[in-house]
């Protein structure tokens, strides 16, 4: 394809599906008005990495103003000597100002049919095949499209979680065993980790089992899940000769997942989510700066995000919570899905609670279209559930 003009939408996904369909040899596109500067440099970015032959040029219009998308599609027509239109995007206006163009010069005018996951011929595009290939995308090119970008991960890098795997479904097994009881484990630990680290061996935990607090509640060693955790190999060199219980960590890494109550939701999302075999990409703990490519701006916004996993065009954003959460933490989800994925993609809140038991939370997850996965589903994760049910809505998403 010669030249492509894309009409720019506020769905990140709807912007880059065609160029990476048809491999246009100029990509033109026409944006709003007020299109910020970090979409478009954060396009223009994965274009040139994508399609490095590719001319990227990016022109703006009214986008609401039917008139001025014509005329300013006209001019682009009348320099270029032809090309095709992709009506994905852009909104009615756009669309319509595209359908004039057609009916005026025969022009080609495409649309991507989300339902069916591929191109549909709109009018003239006789070159649309139904063998086109599905193009794909990773995390960190999902949030560059959108005028971010990922600075880091929280917990495990992607390159190093296939050799976490066993590990983590080991842990979260036990995990599922002492829910009741796991924060409370985690601050013993907490404590126990802080004192190793004090001593400058912060590999090596030796410390009492029960431990008053002036003014706190007493901090006490769960036995049984730190003998679960020496039989998984989780922990060595186990010992408890009361008062003291000292042990190893075989990992660095381990005392500080260990030492975060909450952590082993997100990653057995993770895990599964790289088990259902469908995902293009997925990865947990994503730091997200909202304005890496706003050069004058001072300061920035960042957000942590537990889980991500796309199979474009779609996406999901997970947040995993121990306890029901407040409110806050659906509006939370709901604000990062849409800004960065747009209306392809499902925001969904996964919790260790019970959501039947809290009428107000879930009436208020359905409102904001969240799913939620709760308890009684994530105690079967390990067992493949999640990873199907996770597949499954983002087929129907």
């Amino acid at each position: 394809m010669d030249t492509l003009i894309e009409l720019l939408d506020a769905r990140p996904a709807d912007n880059v599906l065609a160029p990476q369909t048809f491999y246009p040899k100029r990509l033109i596109y026409l944006c709003g008005l007020n299109t910020g500067g970090a979409i478009i440099k954060g396009i223009r970015t994965f274009i040139k990495r994508r399609l490095p032959q590719c001319s990227v040029i990016f022109l703006s219009a009214d986008m609401d103003n039917q008139k001025a998308v014509y005329d300013k599609l006209n001019r682009i027509f009348r320099v270029t000597g032809g090309g095709t239109i992709d009506i994905t995007g852009g909104g009615e206006a756009a669309a319509f100002a595209a359908g004039m163009l057609c009916a005026e010069y025969r022009v080609p005018v495409i649309s991507y049919d989300f339902e069916k996951f591929c191109y549909k011929n709109v009018k003239y595009a006789h070159f649309i095949r139904d063998d086109l290939p599905r193009p794909t995308i990773t995390v960190p090119e999902l949030f560059e499209i959108a005028g971010a970008r990922v600075d880091g991960y929280g917990r495990i890098p992607p390159d190093e979680i296939a050799g976490w795997t066993d590990k983590i479904k080991a842990v979260w097994e036990i995990f599922l065993q002492h829910v009741s009881g796991w924060t409370r484990f985690t601050a013993w630990l907490q404590a126990a980790y802080s004192s190793a680290k004090d001593a400058g061996q912060p590999d090596n935990i030796r410390y009492p089992s029960s431990v008053r607090r002036a003014g706190k509640d007493k901090l006490q060693a769960n036995i049984r899940i730190l003998r679960k955790l020496s039989s998984a190999g989780i922990i060595d060199n186990f010992r408890y000769k009361k008062p003291m219980i000292s042990f190893s960590f075989p990992d660095a890494k381990l005392p500080v997942l260990l030492c975060d109550a909450g952590v082993w939701l997100e990653l057995i999302c993770w895990v599964c989510c790289r088990e259902a075999g469908y995902f293009d990409d997925c990865t947990g703990s994503v730091i997200v700066n909202w304005m890496a490519h706003e050069a004058d701006r001072s300061g920035t916004t960042y957000n942590e995000i537990d889980c991500v996993a796309v199979r474009w065009p779609k996406s999901l954003f997970i947040s995993c919570k121990l306890s029901i959460p407040p409110a806050s933490a659906l509006n939370e989800i709901r604000t990062l899905a849409s800004r960065f994925g747009g209306c392809d993609t499902t925001a969904i809140l996964m919790t260790m609670g019970d959501a039947s038991s809290e009428p107000y939370f879930s009436q208020r997850a359905a409102d904001l279209g969240i799913r939620v996965i709760d308890g009684k589903t994530l105690k079967y994760a390990h067992q493949g559930v999640l990873s199907v049910l996770l597949k499954s809505i983002i087929s129907e998403s």
